[in-house]
């Protein structure tokens, strides 16, 4: 990518394949994106240090970071999402340092983001009580302290 195309990514706004992030969000929030893109045949774009509303360049505090942040993010989806070197760009336009994560086209693979169930919490302990029982919540309702898995 040179430096008009992410100026003609910035002006076109948001799209299926682009997206505008202000800061470097939780590696969570970004996976999920990075997720969307990925699973798309073009693939696409996230560029850390828009402004989604107004498109404005506001750059990012600590480039490193925000970096850091796209790789773990990148390492949530599975299959891991892959980068090549120039994946992940720096840019300075305007006054403001720019983050470029480029996410290649879909090869036909399903990409997945599950959140923390895929970190290992996959059992989640119930304490709910139950007040008023009926004969039919009786024969379903779980045993307090009981261990459910989650529904997925």
């Amino acid at each position: 990518m040179d430096e008009p195309t992410l100026r003609q990514l910035i002006a076109g706004g948001e799209t299926a394949t682009v997206e505008f992030k202000s800061s470097a969000a939780r590696p969570i929030d970004i996976a999920v994106r990075m997720c969307g893109i990925a699973n798309n045949r073009a693939g696409g774009v996230i560029i850390f240090g828009i402004e989604d509303a107004t498109r404005a360049i506001v750059g990012v505090r600590d480039p490193s970071l925000t970096t850091d942040v796209a790789l773990r993010a990148a390492r949530m989806v599975k299959p891991a999402v892959a980068f090549t070197e120039t994946s992940v760009q720096n840019w300075h336009l305007d006054g403001g340092t720019l983050i470029t994560v480029e996410i290649p086209p879909n090869d036909g693979r399903l990409y997945q983001y599950d959140g923390p169930a895929m970190s290992g919490a996959a059992r989640i302990p119930c304490r709910c009580r139950w007040r008023r029982l009926t004969p039919f919540s009786r024969r379903i309702a779980p045993p307090v302290g009981s261990i459910m898995d989650p529904i997925i």
